[in-house]
């Protein structure tokens, strides 16, 4: 049989009916696996706007653990639906250098959901601690995990540890009675709860009404 390139050379068979090329059927081939790639370019885009999946990527190995959480609405129902105490002068100077460090390398640490969240809502607890950390705890109103805005049943809070770069790079850090937007790293505190931890300056928004004006 001949090929398309061949085909002005090709003797003409009985009956006057020119073969159908090799070529020919190629390119329906070829015009099927065109359809799969687009096909698989549009799901891959599809895919593209729904938010990533949560997942532990660094855990605490002693403490309380870190429940498995597969959706921004499991996080949402984690969160305390009573504030955290506040901490001491004790907590903050005194025990605290010796709980942070340990904390850092795992003793009732932080375990890193490798997600982005963001709280607003009214900061009702405000304090600098040792190791350069600054401790806010928020009663929410909106909240969100990857873009996502889950559905907060009743009253809900979180606690926010600010430190090292954004700790450094914030000048005028939020305090009680600021309305204020902080986005950071989901993570699980040892100790029992959901933390966000923010990365920079930028993750810090105050919102109208909040009292960063005077500070």
């Amino acid at each position: 049989m001949c090929g398309v390139a061949e085909r002005q050379s090709c003797p003409v068979p009985a009956g006057g009916k020119t073969p159908i090329a090799s070529g020919r059927r190629r390119t329906g081939r070829h015009q099927g696996g065109a359809c799969l790639l687009i096909l698989l370019a549009l799901t891959a885009r599809a895919l593209a706007g729904t938010a990533p999946p949560i997942h532990k990527c660094k855990r605490s190995w002693l403490g309380v653990p870190a429940p498995n959480l597969r959706t921004p609405q499991d996080v949402a129902n984690k969160l305390r639906r009573k504030r955290n105490f506040p901490l001491w002068w004790w907590h903050r100077h005194v025990s605290s250098f010796f709980s942070t460090p340990a904390k850092n390398v795992g003793v009732f640490g932080w375990t890193d959901y490798c997600s982005e969240a963001c709280a607003v809502g009214e900061v009702l607890y405000a304090a600098p601690s040792r190791h350069q950390f600054y401790t806010v705890d928020k009663v929410l109103k909106d909240f969100s995990v990857n873009g996502e805005h889950p559905k907060l049943e009743g009253t809900r809070f979180v606690r926010i540890e600010m430190h090292g770069q954004a700790r450094q790079e914030t000048k005028l850090p939020p305090r009680a009675g600021d309305k204020v937007r902080l986005c950071g790293k989901l993570m699980w505190d040892g100790d029992g709860f959901l933390e966000i931890h923010p990365r920079t300056a930028e993750d810090t928004t105050f919102l109208p009404d909040s009292s960063q004006e005077t500070h």
